[in-house]
């Protein structure tokens, strides 16, 4: 597929990034790099390789959780800089 400036233009548009003029050129280069990767990808022939179901082996074994009392609580609260009743407040995390 060849990576024209129609098509680099709905890419960008569809997500929703903003390109310059001048990173248009490389950006093409590793626009058709990464395509030439999914080319390579399908030539290869994977109809006589078996099925892959997962690719954990064994299949991933879940524990189950045990709700345990924490022994001392108070003492816990007591060391926190800020709390809400009975919840230690943090920072908010992304």
């Amino acid at each position: 597929m060849e990576i024209t400036d129609k098509v680099l233009k709905e890419i960008s548009e569809l997500a929703a990034l903003k390109i310059k003029e001048e990173e248009k050129v490389e950006l093409k280069f590793f626009l058709k790099e990464v395509l030439s990767y999914f080319e390579k990808i399908k030539s290869i022939e994977s109809k006589k390789l078996p099925a892959l179901v997962s690719p954990l082996k064994p299949p991933l074994c879940l524990r189950s959780d045990k709700v345990l009392d924490f022994p001392d609580k108070d003492k816990l609260l007591e060391q926190a800089s800020k709390k809400q009743g009975a919840l230690i407040k943090t920072p908010p995390s992304i």
